[in-house]
């Protein structure tokens, strides 16, 4: 997911819907699970950043 996020910064307007589902999917997937949506927005922004540097 990391990486369709950094494609969608560097590629343009086409990886951006991707993105977007990807994150709808995952909140989804959080509230459907129970999940600790704060904890995996947090893994969510730093493997981005990761993938950026």
């Amino acid at each position: 997911m990391a990486l369709v996020i950094l494609g969608a910064w560097t590629i343009g307007f086409y990886l951006i819907p991707a993105m977007i589902l990807f994150s709808i999917v995952g909140i989804l997937a959080d509230k459907r699970t129970q999940g600790d949506l704060a904890l995996h927005l947090i893994f969510y922004v730093s493997a981005g950043i990761v993938q950026a540097s």
